[in-house]
């Protein structure tokens, strides 16, 4: 797996992920003290899973969009590095699958996982004649059949008549 390692996760984390066979690179080997939207793009641009202890990248991934490949948040905190090591190494094994593109929360109690949906606007982009024909069927004040070709007629098909028989 393809992993980005920000500058709070321990030493220890990275050599035992590097030792499992992970892809991993660590933003305190490449460029330390850089900012975490940097980190984000980093991520981005190198299609890794991003590793860190900082709960703000939950924000970068799902408020402001920033974070694709997903984040695993390292909550280990009062524990021995060897055993916060063995902990990220057994959970990115066991839910390798589940990882991309989500939120992930590794505490001593195990691997909680947030699915992250797709952005609203990349969803479903409406455009003002969209709009107005949506607010004019909720007041009923545009016929279904009309609005049905409608739909029909944005997504490349040609409207069919029914007899409604």
């Amino acid at each position: 797996m393809k992993l980005l390692a920000d500058e709070n996760v321990d030493r220890p984390i990275v050599a035992r992920l590097r030792a499992d066979g992970h892809a991993v690179v660590y933003v305190l080997e490449l460029a330390p003290s850089i900012p975490d939207p940097e980190v984000a793009s980093l991520a981005a641009r190198e299609s890794a899973l991003l590793l860190t202890a900082d709960k703000d990248f939950g924000e970068l991934m799902f408020r402001q969009h920033r974070v694709a490949q997903g984040v695993v948040l390292i909550r280990l905190s009062g524990l021995s590095a060897g055993l916060k090591a063995a902990l990220v190494a057994s959970a990115l094994r066991e839910h390798a699958a589940e990882l991309p593109g989500n939120f992930a929360v590794i505490t001593p109690g195990g691997v909680r996982i947030r699915k992250r949906a797709v952005p609203w606007p990349a969803a479903r982009r409406r455009n003002s004649r969209q709009v107005r024909q949506e607010r004019q069927v909720r007041q009923g004040r545009l016929p279904l059949l009309q609005t049905a070709n409608w739909e029909l007629e944005t997504r490349g098909q040609r409207p069919r008549l029914h007899s409604g028989i």
